[in-house]
């Protein structure tokens, strides 16, 4: 067994509920510097006017529709990893690493193709013109380009938090964070929409490289030798058995945004600018949720591994539980400071007044999606990832966005009858992956 400079930490020993608070807090830290790059984005967007910030939120919708299919790659990763650490298989969860990034470099190569070659087209289908449509083709060469680094960041960090070392995912957001923020007043007042892109490709550059030396020097439990990554045809499918249904569940909900966005599209440039101001902000709010699955997913993985499901429940449903009111408890200081909030990102009276109007909604979506994404990266950490996919299809197709047309569009709600479909459907899905969860179908203790 080869020596690492920081061993993974054991998740089968101690106290449930104290493990998860002391995972979750750096977690949730990073994905506040995570998200505080958007943040900085949507500031910087702000600035530029409701154009640049209804043509990111196109982009950014069809960016997330693209790279789909290498989305459930660190939940992959992540169970198989966590189940090897648990079983103290060390040298197998050092080359599920190295076979995970094998996989990205192989499924990122193909997304940029198609997003360089396809963003006009695939934008005019979505249905923008004019100004907005100029800016999103911009924006999205620019990231596609750099497709790369903004993939490899946050799939790379899924697998590692495996080992239960969670400060080094947030050490590598931070970085991310405060290149991207000085990028930004060097790029977007000389180059506009293109430079606040770049600023956001160069800022997960350099949190890559950092993210590299990382993984080459085992420092956070696991270690990337290239060696390993010689295909490894065994592990790469067990990897894409619980990758591909995780991506393919992953799809359905940016499908969806890409369909909302189409829809507040056809009713006018000011509900998409507020649309993507909310989407980024309530990101934001999302940070519990978000800093929760990592950790829930870990600890189901090892104990899982270990044989102790009762542990890996205990783990799913405390975590499900706090990232609800967490959620909840963010989302309401943007309903009673809604001037406060929104003014700072933009002076455009008109976009405040729409985001305003939909905020209640907003709430109610955002602990619809907290708990969702909970609850699927657990039942991806625990093998059920089909499951996960069949209910979170039922709730987003035949729900979310049924609702959300029907009631903006047949029965003339206009912009808050999509978001109340949206919101409904929202928290259907974190009802349907609970009451899967709770069926327990997955208690499964072999590796």
């Amino acid at each position: 067994m080869v020596a690492r400079i920081r061993p993974a930490r054991d998740l089968t020993k101690e106290s449930v509920s104290r493990l998860l608070l002391s995972l979750s807090i750096p977690t949730t830290i990073q994905w506040v510097l995570s998200t505080g790059s958007g943040l900085v984005l949507a500031w910087w967007l702000g600035q530029l006017g409701r154009t640049a910030l209804a043509s990111s939120a196109a982009a950014t919708a069809l960016q997330l529709v693209i790279i789909s299919p290498m989305m459930g790659l660190s939940s992959g990763g992540q169970a198989i990893a966590g189940r090897f650490l648990g079983a103290g298989e060390t040298e197998q969860a050092d080359r599920t690493v190295a076979q995970c990034m094998l996989l990205l470099l192989v499924m990122v190569s193909i997304c940029s193709v198609i997003g360089l070659l396809g963003a006009e087209t695939f934008l005019g289908w979505m249905g923008y013109e004019g100004a907005v449509l100029e800016e999103a083709i911009i924006y999205s060469k620019v990231v596609f380009s750099g497709l790369l680094v903004l993939e490899m960041l946050p799939s790379m960090n899924g697998v590692i938090l495996a080992a239960g070392r969670p400060l080094y995912t947030m050490l590598m957001y931070g970085i991310q964070l405060g290149a991207t923020a000085a990028l930004m007043p060097l790029l977007v007042p000389a180059r506009g929409i293109q430079g606040a892109a770049l600023a956001v490709v160069l800022g997960s550059a350099a949190a890559v490289i950092a993210q590299l030396v990382i993984l080459f020097g085992g420092f956070a439990g696991m270690k990337l030798r290239l060696r390993d990554m010689a295909p490894d045809w065994l592990l790469m499918r067990r990897i894409l058995g619980i990758a591909i249904p995780t991506s393919a569940q992953r799809f359905v909900p940016n499908i969806r945004e890409a369909v909302l966005v189409a829809l507040v599209t056809a009713l006018g440039d000011i509900p998409l600018a507020a649309f993507g101001l909310l989407w980024r902000i309530m990101s934001f709010t999302l940070a519990p949720a978000y800093g929760l699955s990592g950790p829930a997913a870990s600890l189901v993985g090892q104990n899982i591994g270990a044989c102790y499901p009762n542990r890996a429940a205990k783990a799913a449903n405390l975590s499900t539980i706090l990232a609800i009111i967490a959620t909840a408890l963010l989302q309401l200081l943007l309903i009673l400071f809604p001037e406060a909030i929104l003014g700072y990102f933009t002076s455009e009276t008109v976009t405040i007044e729409a985001a305003r109007a939909v905020l209640p909604f907003s709430l109610l979506i955002a602990v619809g999606h907290g708990w969702n994404r909970v609850m699927a990266t657990v039942l991806s950490a625990a093998a059920d990832a089909t499951a996960n996919l069949v209910l979170t299809t039922i709730s987003v197709v035949g729900l979310q966005l049924g609702l959300a047309w029907l009631f903006s569009q047949p029965l003339g709600w206009g912009v808050q009858g999509l978001w109340l479909g949206a919101a409904i459907g929202a928290i259907a899905s974190g009802v349907f992956l609970s009451l899967r969860f709770a069926q327990d179908k997955w208690r499964d203790c072999f590796i």
